[in-house]
């Protein structure tokens, strides 16, 4: 347990001192400027590309930009999928992408989701992954980031209609921020022992001692965009649990730093650019607390289940280190896995399906509520939304009329938190009830009963919510759930981003006043767990019955019958 702790608090020190240089290093950005070292380079690279830094824009034709963004790169790696056999860096020489695994693979990396229906090591070529993957994760989270700055620049700025303009923040978030981040932790990588070379499939041999067929290819660049973006995908099928892409104990606590860097260090820039580093710290509080309690929960479920079983005679520890790398052990993994699903990132080092039921609702529950951290500037969308609805709720409580930042909160701005916040519900819940009700879909579960329930509610909360993780035991490779997950992704990531650009020109018109006497203080630690415990009441109470039929039936069927 010990160790346990030290991991634990190793792991929040070293982020929490990168995070506030890289908060530091965002705020220009946020600010609609690039920082002062690059001011030069970034007026030469914005005129390449014949953009002008003053044209702004409101957050209508912001929102159309970053639809017209996400059309392009769609149509962009679907063509790169299909054309795939008759394109160069082919050295297995696969074919190409059958249509509808290319659409859905298409729509599952432009939304950030990074659902791999496939095996990546026999289905895409280096080309494929470099250009076609690394590239559409790239920008994915670029755009994601750049919507962050727009609800930032709503909550902060003054009665205004001009939100800063999405090419321009895109280019710059791209050069100045994901290139430099992800060069730095793709050579740690590098020394670390994971390889960046071009060679595909060759005969290597393992550690058992026996040759087998191993794909080498870019997997430090890929490792690196897909951690730092928090995207999640790799180019093995077994994710973060391959040894090539994972092969040591450093590397597994670096990607886990690397997963939440970006989420939390926005926190930071979001405090200095309202004027008040205090309102971006009661946010960490409010976001650490909930993370901390996912990872004590998910623990406790881990080794609880063990001690149940040990009553009866059965060794505990071969229940506790199932489906999970025996090089990282307990401590290593439940960092991992929460890190990885409360950033939004969905990258695995463990066999998620072989969780104990407690832990796995744990994993789903932060989903559904909108991931804690989220990806890369998701997390500060999801959780801005949280604050209008606990102001509101606040508001209530003290009979005056809610405030933030100095702004009211009125009827129309609750309209559309309320609004952002159902998203990722409806979308999980309908695909959840047509899965159920399709006999196509039934036939894909192969684990019959309450597991099986959770396998699928997991699937769709995992695409709606842009997570891309997935327990085994669902068949996913028919062309209903290509379909239908793709299309779930695409609603997550447009109707999210669509509404929470709306609540940013929303806020953004009101004017900031000086805070009233009376109104609720949002920026000391009294916020924060009032923010905490309104997220997990219109989150995680939200989905009780959903877990009564699944999880917690589970849990129920294992420990109590």
């Amino acid at each position: 347990m010990l160790d346990t702790l030290e991991l634990f608090l190793l792991f929040l020190l070293t982020l929490a001192l990168l995070a506030r240089l890289l908060g530091l290093w965002l705020l220009p950005l946020a600010q609609g400027r690039a920082p002062a070292c690059v001011a030069t380079a970034d007026r030469w690279l914005l005129k390449a590309f014949g953009l002008k830094p003053d044209a702004q824009e409101g957050w209508r034709d912001y929102a159309l930009s970053v639809l017209l963004f996400h059309v392009l790169a769609f149509v962009f790696l679907t063509a790169v999928l299909l054309a795939q056999g008759h394109l160069p860096g082919n050295p297995a020489g696969l074919a190409g992408v059958p249509l509808v695994t290319a659409l859905h693979t298409a729509a599952s990396f432009v939304s950030g989701t990074a659902w791999q229906a496939y095996a990546p090591e026999t289905t895409l070529s280096l080309l494929s992954q470099a250009i076609g993957i690394g590239v559409a994760e790239f920008v994915s989270t670029a755009s994601c980031i750049a919507v962050a700055f727009v609800v930032m620049r709503g909550f902060a700025l003054s009665a205004t209609n001009v939100l800063g303009n999405f090419w321009v923040d895109l280019l710059r978030i791209l050069i100045w921020v994901l290139f430099p981040l992800c060069t730095l932790y793709a050579v740690f990588l590098l020394v670390m022992g994971v390889p960046q070379a071009w060679l595909g499939p060759v005969e290597v041999v393992s550690a058992a001692g026996r040759e087998v067929t191993q794909l080498i290819g870019p997997v430090a660049s890929s490792e690196a965009v897909k951690t730092i973006g928090t995207i999640g995908a790799g180019l093995f099928g077994a994710n973060s649990a391959h040894p090539v892409a994972n092969p040591s104990a450093g590397v597994n606590f670096a990607a886990t730093v690397g997963m939440l860097l970006i989420p939390v260090a926005l926190t930071h820039t979001f405090g200095k650019l309202t004027g008040d580093p205090k309102e971006g710290r009661s946010l960490r509080w409010a976001m650490w607390l909930l993370f901390a309690l996912a990872l004590f929960s998910f623990v406790h479920d881990e080794i609880s289940a063990g001690d149940f079983l040990a009553q009866y005679g059965i060794d505990a520890r071969g229940f506790m280190t199932e489906g999970k790398d025996s090089r990282f052990g307990l401590a290593h993994t439940a960092l991992f896995t929460v890190t990885s699903i409360a950033s939004g990132t969905g990258a695995v080092n463990n066999l998620l399906d072989t969780l104990a039921p407690g832990a796995g609702m744990v994993l789903i529950l932060l989903m559904l509520t909108g991931g804690v951290f989220e990806s890369s500037g998701a997390g500060f969308c999801s959780v801005s939304v949280y604050i209008v609805l606990a102001v509101f709720v606040a508001g209530l409580m003290i009979g005056r009329a809610p405030e933030y930042l100095g702004k009211r909160i009125g009827v129309s701005t609750i309209k559309l938190a309320a609004s952002a916040m159902l998203v990722i519900p409806v979308v999980a819940l309908t695909g959840l009830i047509v899965t159920l009700l399709s006999p196509i879909a039934q036939e894909a579960v192969a684990n019959p009963g309450a597991h099986g329930y959770t396998e699928i509610l997991y699937a769709w909360a995992s695409v709606a919510s842009n997570n891309g993780s997935a327990m085994g035991g669902l068949d996913t490779s028919s062309p209903f759930f290509e379909i239908g997950l793709g299309l779930a992704m695409i609603a997550g990531r447009v109707g999210l981003l669509g509404f929470l650009l709306a609540l940013a020109g929303d806020v953004g018109l009101e004017r900031r006043s000086p805070h009233t006497k009376g109104a609720l203080v949002t920026n000391g630690p009294l916020f924060a767990v009032f923010l905490a415990f309104v997220i997990l009441l219109f989150g995680a109470l939200t989905y009780l019955p959903l877990m009564a039929l699944g999880s917690a039936a589970e849990q129920l069927e294992y420990f109590v019958l």
